[in-house]
């Protein structure tokens, strides 16, 4: 009788899993599992830009002609960027010019 080994179970399970998450990209959101050491298994996002910036939307009034308030949101300008390891990030339009005109 031949007997697997625990590390090709494990490395068989991930080609299983990947090619899984290929038919099922709708439901994973674009994605894949990756085989991590000490947490097993490592969900890592692929095209889904992950959100970095610190800022918060601007609240303030809108004012009529009649001078009446009512609360209006300004909100982030977002931009999707690709960083320099490889990622995607979203940052803010003054984040990334500040970036710009720091390099």
């Amino acid at each position: 009788i031949h007997i697997i080994p625990p590390i090709n179970i494990l490395l068989y399970l991930n080609i299983f899993l990947n090619i899984l998450s290929k038919y099922l990209t709708n439901y994973l959101k674009y994605g894949k599992l990756y085989w991590h050491r000490e947490k097993n298994f490592e969900w890592r996002n692929l095209f889904m830009a992950t959100i970095k910036t610190s800022r918060k939307p601007l609240a303030g009034n809108k004012r009529s002609h009649s001078c009446r308030a009512t609360r209006h949101m300004q909100k982030v300008n977002k931009q999707s960027v690709v960083l320099p390891d490889g990622t995607k990030a979203k940052l803010s339009a003054r984040e990334i010019r500040a970036s710009k005109k720091a390099a």
